[in-house]
């Protein structure tokens, strides 16, 4: 059993324009959830869930390597998060053939969350059942 540590980073916006990789304080904005994915331990699967190669392609270099690009249809402002979910699990069981137990989803528009809380959250979720 796993747990998926679930980024959904899709580059349409109503807001502002490719939000994801704009930068915040000289770092792209999916930079910070990034980074505080690579401090989990190697039996939490990373995955980016995107509709834009560029994501896909910037994701790379903090050791997201799966070749998922979420469907257009999952990726527009009317989409319903839970079904790009559910789409990116499957996919993860389909291709790399996990069994898939939990999943944190971790949003890219918060970047000021610390890796100790999502720990103690985690930890507490797995204690609690």
């Amino acid at each position: 059993m796993k747990t998926i540590l679930f980024i959904p980073a899709r580059k349409g916006s109503t807001g502002i324009r490719g939000k994801n990789l704009i930068n915040l304080n000289n770092k792209p904005l999916i930079d910070y959830t990034l980074k505080i994915c690579r401090k989990f331990p190697k039996k939490f699967v990373l995955f980016v869930s995107t509709d834009c190669e560029k994501i896909l392609r910037y994701s790379k270099k903090f050791g997201f390597n799966e070749k998922y690009l979420r469907p257009k249809k999952l990726s527009t402002s009317k989409s319903n998060i839970i079904d790009g979910i559910i789409h990116g699990v499957e996919w993860l069981k389909d291709k790399r053939k996990l069994d898939v137990d939990d999943v944190i989803l971790l949003q890219p528009t918060s970047p000021l969350r610390k890796y100790s809380d999502l720990i103690d959250a985690y930890k507490i979720y797995k204690k609690k059942k």
